[in-house]
């Protein structure tokens, strides 16, 4: 009997074989047709994405290389002629290690700089680096205003260390700091664990980390030390050819719905807020006029008829709800729901018609560590057909499945799986 394999060892067994890149859902597609695979999962696609895309973020060793948007190839080690695609990404990943190194290289002083022009092109305004002598261990003030309502002071410290950072830097730094000022500590390697409590400790002023990858993902995402050469590079649209293969219509993205919105009462009352939606309905239905009084006069601080509607149409866009004239009335599925109101069952109903729920729960279920909104829109942009700028569709995403008891939300606001 043939013996199935992990999806990482099957994926290095497919793509030594098409010798080019190929997206995660083909590699499985081609696994499972192969018998190489043997998975229960109902998104097996979704589990290979997110194993190969955390493998090479997390493996500077790793076998895979992620070539363009959403395609996966090998790194060079298993052999076969490599695509031009693939060999800008092998040249890539060369000159992102060798960055990596120079920085260890700097002069404190020019790193310091470094580090400030990152800042800024992050978004802080009035970054300046400090004196070298009785500055308290900060290297750097800055200031983070957020969407003009509020104005974080931070004061930086920049480790350009070889070995893990301790936790006693962490200590001088909050010690430095003023009690209006946040914290954030930028180092070339990791930090320890004593370091990272340390840093997360309760009724203390926040401290952030950023380690070498994040850094160096952070230099190269914002091209302060690197920059990007124009390459045009031909592929074959082999989603194209496969639709017309099947006499199939070509489609941009998904069939299944990209947006999704919260409900009111509060970030971890979405599905009571549901079920009491559907029940003020209930089976006779509701008049759309009684029903923006009701939210009125259910929901604090709901005044906007133009925000109810918007309420309404995520049970709309759940396929809970249906108008029919003036009325709203709930469908046979609202009906079925509401028998057992399983947060199971309401994970498959809006899984079935919004796109991202089985995506984001295989990715945060496939990491060991919590991961912030802007991570997983990112595993997102890079691994399936959307192109998200902001992190609100994935913040909304990420607080549904929370509410549905599938993940963990941290103090900080990163999820992770359960524990």
């Amino acid at each position: 009997m043939k013996r199935t394999l992990s999806f990482k060892e099957a994926a290095v067994k497919i793509l030594k074989e098409a010798n080019e890149a190929l997206s995660a859902d083909m590699i499985t597609s081609l696994a499972l047709e192969k018998g190489l695979l043997d998975t229960d999962g109902k998104t097996p696609a979704a589990t290979m994405a997110a194993q190969l895309y955390t493998d090479i973020n997390r493996n500077r060793n790793s076998l895979f290389v992620k070539v363009g948007k959403g395609k996966f190839a090998l790194s060079g080690t298993g052999g076969g002629k490599a695509s031009a695609e693939q060999t800008i990404e092998i040249h890539n990943r060369g000159i992102v290690e060798s960055f990596r190194k120079k920085l260890h290289d700097y002069d404190p002083l020019l790193f310091e700089q470094l580090i400030a022009d990152l800042l800024n092109k992050i978004g802080y305004e009035n970054v300046q680096t400090t004196k070298r002598s009785g500055d308290g261990g900060i290297d750097i003030v800055a200031n983070l205003r957020a969407h003009g309502l509020t104005n974080v002071k931070t004061v930086v410290q920049v480790k350009r260390y070889q070995q893990n950072v301790a936790d006693k830097v962490v200590r001088e730094l909050r010690g430095g700091a003023e009690v209006d000022q946040r914290g954030l500590i930028i180092a070339t390697s990791d930090f320890t664990k004593p370091a990272i409590d340390e840093a997360n400790a309760p009724n203390k002023i926040p401290i952030a980390l950023v380690n070498g990858d994040k850094l160096v993902e952070l230099l190269v995402k914002y091209r302060v030390g690197i920059k990007m050469e124009p390459r045009e590079v031909y592929s074959i649209d082999e989603l194209y050819f496969s639709a017309l293969e099947k006499k199939e219509t070509v489609t941009v993205g998904t069939e299944k719905k990209l947006s999704v919105w919260p409900l009111p009462g509060g970030i971890k009352n979405y599905c009571n807020a549901l079920n009491d939606i559907l029940q003020a309905i209930g089976p006779s239905g509701m008049d759309k006029t009684k029903m923006v009084d009701w939210f009125k006069s259910s929901f604090e601080n709901v005044e906007s008829e133009k925000t109810i509607y918007g309420y309404l149409g995520v049970l709309r866009g759940f396929g809970l709800t249906k108008s029919v004239g003036n009325r709203l009335e709930l469908t046979d599925i609202a009906i079925k729901y509401l028998k057992t109101k399983s947060k199971e069952e309401l994970f498959d109903i809006i899984n079935e018609r919004v796109f991202g729920f089985d995506e984001i729960l295989e990715f945060i279920r496939e990491t060991n560590e919590a991961q912030s909104e802007s991570d997983v829109r990112d595993y997102l942009n890079n691994n399936f057909e959307v192109d998200w700028k902001s992190t609100a569709q994935t913040s909304y995403r990420l607080l549904w499945l929370w509410n549905l008891d599938l993940i963990d939300r941290t103090d900080d606001g990163r999820y992770q799986g359960l524990q």
